[in-house]
C-alpha cells in the first residue's frame, strides 16, 4: 500500500513542469542604422508560421538596473529567493517594457529604450520576452491578449513580494506591444500610474484597444498612422509630424514606425519635445494646430490631468527635438 501511494505521489509531481530560469540576455549598443526592416512588419501582411504558445511557460522577464545595465537578471514568478538575490529594489519605480510583433528582448527597441530609461532615472526596468508568441501568425493578437494576463499576474506577484503598489509602475509598449501594454495595465491590481503606447496597433475592426482609463495617465506617440491606425485613444495622443512620413523616413513604414521609440528615448535623455494642442484629429494629422495649450511628449513622469490631441514637428536626424 505504501509503495502504491509513493508511486502515485511520484507520478503526480513528475508531471508538474519544473520552473526553469531563462538565460540572461546581453544588450549590445543600438545600431545607429536603425532596426532591421524585416523585424518591423504589419501583422496582416505576414501570416508567418504559427506554433503553440503557452505564456505561463514562454513569457520571460529580464531585469536591468544601473548595477546591471547591459546583462539581465532573469526573474521567475514565484521564485522569491531569485528576486531577493537580484538587483530589484522595491523602493524604486519600475518600468515594464514590452516589445512588438516579431520583436525580441535584445532587439533594437530594447537596445534603445532600456539604456535611455536607466540614464534618465535610477529604477528597475523589466523587459518582457514574449518573442515566441510574437511570431507573425494569424494568432498573434490572441497570443498577445493571452500573454498580457500573465504579465499582469507577474506584476501582481512583484507587488505582493516587495510591498510595492501599482503607483510604482510604468508600462511602455511598442507596436502590438502598445496594445498589449493596455491589456497588462487593465489586469494589474490597482491602477498603474503611467501607460505609454509607442505607435500602438489600433484598427477600427478591433473590438478593444487602449482606453484613457487603462492607467492614471495614458499617452500615445503616433508615427505611422497609415499602418497602425490614427484614432485618438489615450488621455494625450501625440501626432508627430502629423503621425506619418517623418523627416528622414518618407513613406518607409519601418522607419516611421521605429521613430516612436527613438523619440521616446530622446524625450527621456534630452527632453524638448513640445506638442501644441489641436482642435480635431484632422488638424493633428495636417499640423494645423494653433491652440494655446502645449504639452511635453514622453518623459519619465505621467502628466496626470492632461488631455487632448497634440502636434509637433521634428528634425530628420538625432537630435530629433526642435525644443
Amino acid at each position: 500500500m505504501n509503495s502504491l501511494v509513493f508511486n502515485l505521489v511520484f507520478c503526480f509531481f513528475a508531471v508538474i513542469p519544473a520552473q526553469s530560469i531563462p538565460d540572461p540576455i546581453v544588450l549590445t549598443p543600438a545600431d545607429n542604422r536603425g532596426p532591421n526592416p524585416d523585424k518591423i512588419q504589419d501583422f496582416w501582411l505576414n501570416l508567418g508560421r504559427s506554433f503553440r504558445f503557452d505564456p505561463a511557460r514562454d513569457n520571460h522577464y529580464h531585469l536591468f538596473t544601473r548595477d546591471n545595465p547591459t546583462t539581465s537578471q532573469p526573474l521567475v514568478q514565484g521564485l522569491t529567493n531569485l528576486l531577493s538575490q537580484s538587483n530589484y529594489d522595491g523602493g524604486k519605480q519600475t518600468t515594464i517594457v514590452i516589445h512588438g510583433m516579431a520583436g525580441s528582448p535584445d532587439d533594437h527597441f530594447n537596445q534603445v529604450v532600456i539604456p535611455a530609461i536607466l540614464q534618465a532615472d535610477d529604477r528597475n526596468v523589466i523587459t518582457v520576452d514574449w518573442s515566441r508568441g510574437a511570431n507573425p501568425s494569424p494568432q498573434v493578437i490572441q497570443q498577445a491578449i493571452d500573454s498580457a494576463r500573465f504579465v499582469a499576474g507577474f506584476i501582481n506577484w512583484l507587488m505582493s513580494a516587495t510591498g510595492q503598489n501599482s503607483n510604482a509602475f510604468t508600462i511602455v509598449g511598442f507596436s502590438l506591444g502598445g496594445l498589449k501594454a493596455r491589456l497588462v495595465a487593465r489586469h494589474v491590481q490597482g491602477q498603474v500610474s503611467y501607460m505609454l503606447g509607442l505607435d500602438p496597433l489600433h484598427q477600427p475592426s478591433m473590438p478593444d484597444t487602449i482606453r484613457p482609463d487603462d492607467a492614471q495617465y495614458t499617452e500615445t506617440i503616433r508615427t505611422a498612422v497609415g499602418g497602425m491606425g490614427d484614432q485618438p485613444i489615450a488621455h494625450a495622443d501625440f501626432y508627430v509630424n502629423g503621425g506619418d512620413n517623418n523627416p528622414g523616413c518618407g513613406t518607409d513604414f519601418g522607419c516611421n514606425h521605429a521613430r516612436a521609440y527613438l523619440f521616446y528615448a530622446e524625450s527621456l535623455t534630452r527632453g524638448g519635445f513640445t506638442g501644441r494642442q489641436c482642435p480635431s484629429l484632422q488638424n493633428a494629422l495636417t499640423g494645423n494646430c494653433f491652440m494655446p495649450n502645449t504639452l511635453r511628449m514622453g518623459g519619465l513622469s505621467p502628466k496626470t490631468g492632461a488631455r487632448g490631441l497634440f502636434y509637433l514637428a521634428t528634425n530628420a536626424n538625432s537630435p530629433f527635438s526642435r525644443g
